[in-house]
């Protein structure tokens, strides 16, 4: 469970000095005193529709308060989860509660060895207010995604219309429009290890500022990153730890900040013809050149780009 928790929890690595200067700024801007701007009230209408997406056979969390319950009782609390959860966005405020998981630990498929923590998969469980709450703030920042364009048309993971199957075709168009040039192209498929567990969190706001995101849902997710913990169980044991980095597997809300944090790979620009993909935490990295070895060299200087950028964040 130790190895599991070391895994899953990892501890904020060795800060460089760019990172010290990064993480400073950040919160500098978040806490510049500025007036936050207008936060349209959270309505019974809003509250009725997020719970409505919510799977009726989700786990209960550390409140023991089932999905199904909530959605029969709905009418008789609405006034009083419409106060809450109002309360929570006038003072930027996720309760503990709500940041405090079970985490149930899963085997991952087709491996021919468990007896690495790398071949399991931690799903986080969360209250289902949490998850509602959650998922009005996704809905609000998916809305505010798309109608403002944050994400480049090459970002293929957790979007609408997009998927594993648009990743693979525009890789296969751009291979054969490149063929049809007589030109070669030079991939590198990389994966980032752990990608979700180890998601530092001073880059995750740097994303929406730079996306002119509103500054109250800034500072909600300032504050649903803050200070979470996770309970892992095995065996009738339990073994609680602090998440001083990361995007809990589970929460609504992790992959689209995942995404945010991903988009800054896509500002990395090359003087030669190159291709950037991206589906989750795999990234494909293409360059394209009349000569194969030429094609070869510029991918190796894409891949040092890419060390250097996941250095930075």
């Amino acid at each position: 469970m130790q190895c599991l928790a070391d895994n899953f929890s990892p501890k904020q690595p060795i800060t460089l000095p760019q990172h010290s200067l990064l993480e400073s700024e950040v919160y500098r801007q978040l806490n510049s005193g500025l007036p936050l701007d207008h936060s349209p009230p959270i309505t019974q209408a809003e509250i009725r529709e997020n719970l409505k997406q919510l799977k009726n056979t989700s786990t209960p969390g550390s409140d023991g308060l089932s999905t199904i319950w909530l959605k029969l009782s709905i009418e008789h609390v609405m006034p009083l989860i419409e106060s809450i959860f109002n309360a929570c966005v006038s003072f930027n405020y996720f309760p503990p509660s709500w940041r405090s998981a079970k985490v149930i630990v899963l085997k991952k498929p087709n491996k021919d060895c468990y007896e690495t923590v790398s071949s399991f998969r931690p799903i986080s469980i969360l209250n289902s207010l949490s998850k509602v709450f959650e998922r009005i703030l996704y809905t609000r920042l998916k809305k505010l995604a798309v109608d403002n364009q944050w994400f480049s048309h090459n970002q293929h993971g957790f979007r609408e219309g997009k998927s594993t199957e648009t990743a693979v075709t525009d890789l296969v168009n751009h291979i054969e429009c490149s063929w049809k040039a007589k030109k070669t192209v030079a991939c590198a498929f990389l994966d980032i290890k752990s990608a979700f567990d180890a998601a530092w969190h001073p880059m995750i706001l740097p994303g929406l500022i730079c996306k002119d995101c509103p500054r109250y849902l800034i500072k909600l997710i300032e504050a649903f990153l803050l200070d979470r913990t996770a309970t892992i169980s095995s065996n009738d044991e339990e073994l609680c730890t602090t998440l001083e980095v990361g995007c809990p597997q589970g929460s609504i809300l992790s992959p689209f900040l995942w995404n945010i944090l991903l988009e800054s790979l896509f500002l990395l620009s090359f003087s030669y013809d190159f291709k950037i993909i991206a589906y989750a935490d795999d990234i494909l990295l293409c360059a394209t050149s009349v000569l194969a070895n030429l094609a070869v060299s510029n991918l190796q200087l894409m891949c040092n780009s890419v060390v250097d950028w996941g250095s930075q964040l």
